[in-house]
């Protein structure tokens, strides 16, 4: 049919989650005479409601459906009167604990060239969970409208001990585009993963760009300032299972997670009949266009004063002054991520990175061009000889899936020497109080790791293992435990 009408009506009433009544909705979509429209009424536990108008206000046809860029208008009306949004509640799974008061009137709609903004809206003491990133606490959001503007005059917000605040315009053009501009400020704010908290940023940070139906751009993000707090807490590492392709995880009987999901609509519609289509069919026809693939592109602006700091060390990092994250698809990331000035400690041992290294990102992602070097001063205890100082240079080049890991040193040594003064401290030839050479250089090589290894492994799993003894060596691994004093296994 080129021109349907069709209405469709949704009512539902005292609803709940768990024990905690929630409140009613009503709903009522349509389309006539090609206008799409859409009417929500929706009214909490506590007696508060929210009013939610939308339609287009010129012709929408579905067949064929017109680019983003040539979507007729919309007018967007919303109105609240102390609505609580405990109501959204369990709406959206990766979403838990949403609450808050709703309160306000505001309408949106026009063009991009002559957009229409009218009213405030707040929403007071909200709280919001993502799922295995975030849980945000004391939330405050006001939004006025003034004539060509959009306002957020403030998101505050606090998450465990850590507060954020944001605000931003939107701001009329005379074009088919709106111009954007903010700033964030995060103290403290813990970052997430799942099942664990991988640490905290401080962030500085502000933006201008243009909002258009075609594209967002964001020209320059300039961070000021990052500060990232790294926690030292290492997880298990456990071997990944190998599961069969036909085998879905699912959790109080729906997939566990997005790529559960994926999976399991794959093997349903592998299963699922295959209708044959008559000759002369039209094709179907999605009747709104995808957003998913908006395009976006972010110039990212930070030449400095990017910290990443932990127990192990700190390091200063920049970005080149074309760095890029784009989305036309694909996430895309090119430019350089600049490594300023850092010191790590690796198993004891100090780690100086030096200002020329880089790691280049050229498109995907996750697979990064590297170029990092490493200075280590070593010094051999005096011996027969005096002590001798060494400047040991560790490179690391490549991409992230086929790297290149060379060892050289300031007055030149053989690679098991230089291996030697990082492990142990000492040489194992000439010199050095080190004695002399045994075996082929790479069981030597292989021993001195497997002995080091071994050392830091006592200090960490015999802790938690009931094992006494533990050796590493080039050929053999050694682990067992003292029953009685006479019998050891």
């Amino acid at each position: 049919l080129p021109a349907p009408n069709a209405q469709v009506e949704l009512n539902v009433s005292q609803i709940k989650r768990g024990e905690r009544a929630l409140g009613d909705v009503q709903i009522k979509a349509a389309y006539e005479k090609m206008i799409p429209s859409l009417v929500a009424h929706l009214t909490s536990a506590n007696g508060g409601t929210l009013h939610v108008d939308a339609h287009t206000t010129q012709p929408l046809p579905l067949a064929p459906l017109p680019a983003r860029e040539a979507l007729p208008p919309l007018d967007l009306d919303v109105a609240a009167t102390a609505f609580n949004l405990s109501l959204f509640d369990g709406w959206v799974e990766s979403l838990r604990g949403v609450g808050g008061m709703m309160q306000g009137h505001l309408s949106v709609g026009g063009t991009m060239a002559s957009p229409k903004f009218a009213g405030n809206l707040s929403v007071k003491d909200g709280s919001l969970e993502i799922i295995e990133v975030a849980r945000l606490e004391d939330i405050d959001v006001r939004v006025k409208a003034a004539p060509g503007e959009l306002i957020l005059e403030a998101f505050n917000f606090e998450s465990g001990s850590g507060r954020g605040e944001m605000s931003a315009k939107l701001t009329r053009t005379g074009k088919d585009a709106m111009a954007l501009r903010g700033d964030i400020k995060l103290r403290r704010f813990p970052l997430q993963a799942p099942q664990r908290k991988l640490g905290e940023l401080d962030l500085n940070a502000g933006w201008t760009g243009s909002l258009t139906l075609a594209k967002l751009t964001i020209e320059p993000l300039h961070i000021r300032e990052a500060r990232a707090y790294v926690e030292s807490t290492k997880t298990k590492a456990l071997q990944d299972l190998d599961r069969p392709d036909d085998v879905v995880l699912f959790q109080s009987g729906k997939p566990a997670s997005k790529t559960e999901r994926k999976k399991y609509a794959e093997l349903i519609a592998k299963e699922a009949p295959v209708k044959e289509v008559a000759e002369g069919t039209p094709p179907s026809v999605p009747l709104l266009p995808s957003f998913g693939t908006y395009p976006m592109f972010v110039h990212v602006k930070a030449p400095r004063n990017l910290w990443v700091r932990s127990k192990e060390g700190s390091i200063e990092l920049g970005l080149s002054d074309n760095f890029m994250i784009e989305r036309k698809g694909a996430l895309e990331i090119y430019g350089s991520v600049l490594l300023r000035r850092g010191r790590l400690n690796v198993f004891g041992r100090d780690l100086d990175i030096r200002n020329t290294s880089k790691v280049t990102f050229m498109g995907d992602p996750a697979n990064p061009e590297l170029d990092v070097t490493v200075d280590h001063e070593a010094k051999t205890p005096a011996g027969a000889t005096a002590a001798t100082k060494y400047q040991i240079i560790i490179t690391v080049k490549g991409r992230a899936d086929n790297l290149s890991v060379k060892f050289t040193s300031v007055p030149a040594l053989p690679q098991t020497d230089i291996i030697s003064l990082l492990v142990t401290g000492r040489r194992t030839s000439g010199g050095g109080g080190a004695g002399t050479s045994q075996g082929e250089p790479g069981v030597q090589a292989a021993a001195l790791a497997g002995g080091f290894i071994a050392s830091k492994l006592r200090g960490t799993i015999l802790r938690r293992l009931p094992v006494d003894v533990l050796s590493i060596s080039a050929n053999a691994i050694e682990a067992g435990t003292y029953v009685t004093d006479r019998l050891y296994v």
